[in-house]
């Protein structure tokens, strides 16, 4: 049941992407390109906790195919972030005031996710040198 509301979610973000002969980048929250979101292996995605409590849903995500780019952990992390959501519409019926999420893709990338009800918060580090390697902001919860 999941992995099809994952299915449906993932084909509506990719249908609401602009063309790749308009633009080389897709309308995706974090500047997360088609391409990237089209790399992502879903059956390697393992939540190691997932809950909703009230105003909000929280989780860790751990992606563990190797040889993982910034670009594609932002798509996992995408990804991650339509299922949360989702999570929390299914069982509350409504949308989420918080979402927190912490990340690891393969062993070279970790990070957090935040929203907090007006911003969506995201930041990708080298896990071996703690680099910032990414640090973004959406208005709303995309």
């Amino acid at each position: 049941m999941h992995r099809v509301q994952l299915a449906a979610s993932l084909s509506i973000l990719i249908s609401c992407a602009v063309p790749a002969s308009a633009q080389t980048r897709s309308t995706l929250p974090f500047d997360v390109s088609r391409e990237a979101l089209a790399q992502v292996d879903t059956s390697a995605l393992q939540w190691t906790t997932l809950r909703t409590f009230t105003g909000g849903v929280e989780g860790s995500l751990y992606y563990h195919p190797g040889g993982v780019t910034p670009e594609q952990c932002k798509a996992v992390v995408v990804i991650g972030m339509v299922r949360m959501r989702n999570l929390y519409l299914q069982e509350i019926e409504e949308a989420p005031v918080v979402l927190r999420m912490d990340f690891r893709c393969a062993a070279a990338f970790l990070g957090t996710l935040r929203y907090d009800g007006v911003n969506t918060h995201l930041q990708i580090k080298d896990a071996n040198s703690s680099e910032i390697l990414y640090k973004g902001r959406e208005p709303g919860l995309p």
